[in-house]
């Protein structure tokens, strides 16, 4: 495993020894692939795990906004009924 001149990552001989030391590794976000300039086998940061952290960010999101409006119903209602009695 020696460093490789195109990216400065380790390469590794085979996706078998790449796959074994990305799961060495203390991040689970880690993807192996291919590099297309030295053949060789490298390990990068995942891709996916940031669209997931996309999607559950746009939920929460959507979750507080929908969350903020029945509050809002809620207590426009309770001020009706404070009225009324």
């Amino acid at each position: 495993m020696a460093k490789d001149g195109c990216t400065g990552k380790v390469r590794h001989p085979d996706k078998t020894s790449a796959c074994i030391a990305a799961r060495r590794m203390k991040s689970a976000a880690m993807d192996v692939y291919q590099c297309r300039k030295c053949a060789g086998w490298h390990i990068g940061n995942s891709r996916k795990p940031n669209r997931v952290q996309k999607r559950i960010d746009q939920i929460l999101q959507r979750t507080d906004r929908d969350a903020a409006r029945r509050a809002a119903r809620y207590r426009a209602a309770a001020y009706v009924e404070e009225r009324k009695g």
